[in-house]
């Protein structure tokens, strides 16, 4: 230790005669280096590996004066993939981190790890080795799909998705799987003109509803997989609300005009809709005759033509017919000009005939027919 003295004796002796002398050893110190001696520093990493490496960082000094603070690693004179931690108890300095180096598979790199350290009078100690990095094959990474979306029945959606490879990205394959293929068409393509961006175009069948699973694959040059999955879940379409057609409706002056509505949802129930009329007058309004929408026309309805609009709404959507009610002084009947004609019909052959009817508004008429053969099926009419 310093300050401290040690004695030196030495004799000489020639025959029988011997000398000796006697010296005292002052010991004094000095500022020895700090020392980075290597326990463990595997000289072969792979890409993408975990790689982890020992140090013993230590100062023979009494004062122990390694600076812990100024301890790094660097990896090809940067500071990249690798980090260290010091461990004051065993004096230990333990480097570790995942490979970072890019390869192509099959190709070797050989990269300098430098770990230095400075003592308290700032003389850096630096210790350096070679590693050699393999390559591997990185597998390809899926990113912008979410697990779960929400389709409507028989209408497309487009899901837009990347994928990349460290390695292969223009020798990738990109297909989907799933199951209920009676149910659901999925399709899977690239889009035109881009770099990594994939389309997913999955339709329901039509009154299809529920939860599917779908799974994208990305096959790359070495046959490597990798997956990503989705639920796709398919609610009803709202369909719109039906109104038949309104006939126009003649009607003398001061009785009033009552015209039933046929109307029909597939989702909403019939007393859920909502059923307005739209005129330039106040007159009309919709009421329910024995559970039936009807619109109605008050008795005060001077002379005259009128234009009405009768809306549906589901809450959503909206349907509409337009019809014109007319209001006479008096209203004349219409009259056939033939009651009763004899028609000949021939088999397998379109029957078709013409009536000619006389009144005073022909294009307000309306057509029934009554009773008819029962070898006609349907018959339809044109004033």
């Amino acid at each position: 230790k310093e300050g401290e003295s040690d004695k030196l004796i030495i004799k000489i002796t020639e025959g029988s005669s011997f000398a000796i002398a006697t010296y005292t050893i002052i010991v004094v110190n000095t500022d020895d280096k700090v020392t980075i001696n290597t326990l463990d520093a595997p000289s072969i990493g792979v890409e993408g590996a975990e790689y982890k490496a020992r140090f013993k960082v230590v100062d023979i000094d009494s004062d122990d004066s390694v600076r812990t603070d100024t301890l790094k690693v660097y990896v090809d004179n940067r500071q990249d993939w690798l980090t260290g931690v010091y461990n004051e108890g065993s004096k230990e300095y333990i480097v570790t981190g995942t490979i970072g180096t890019e390869l192509a598979v099959g190709a070797t790199q050989s990269v300098e790890i430098k770990v230095e350290v400075e003592d308290k009078s700032k003389v850096k100690v630096v210790e350096k080795y070679t590693v050699e990095i393999r390559g591997v094959n990185d597998p390809a990474d899926i990113t912008g799909l979410k697990e779960f979306y929400l389709l409507v029945e028989d209408r497309e959606s487009i899901i837009t998705f990347n994928v990349s490879d460290k390695d292969s990205v223009a020798k990738l394959t990109v297909t989907v799987n799933y199951t209920d293929r009676t149910k659901l068409d999925v399709k899977v393509s690239k889009k035109i003109g881009s770099e990594g961006v994939y389309e997913l175009r999955a339709t329901g069948e039509k009154d299809v509803t529920g939860s599917f699973y779908v799974t994208v694959v990305v096959t790359d040059e070495d046959e490597s997989i990798v997956e990503k999955s989705m639920t796709l879940k398919i609610e009803n379409e709202n369909d719109a609300p039906t109104i038949g057609a309104i006939p126009a409706i003649s009607q003398v002056l001061g009785i009033g005009v009552s015209q039933s509505l046929l109307i029909a949802d597939v989702e909403t129930a019939y007393d859920a809709l909502e059923v307005s009329v739209e005129s330039e007058v106040p007159s009309f309004s919709i009421e329910k005759v024995e559970g039936i929408y009807t619109v109605i026309g008050s008795a005060d309805l001077a002379v005259g033509s009128y234009e009405i609009t009768v809306n549906v709404s589901d809450g959503d959507i909206t349907a509409s017919e337009t019809t014109i009610i007319n209001i006479e002084d008096i209203l004349v009947a219409p009259v056939f000009v033939e009651p009763e004609k004899e028609l000949v019909a021939t088999e397998d052959e379109k029957l078709s005939f013409s009536i000619v009817v006389t009144d005073n508004k022909v294009g307000d008429l309306g057509i029934e027919v009554i009773s008819s053969p029962s070898w006609v099926s349907s018959i339809s009419n044109k004033i």
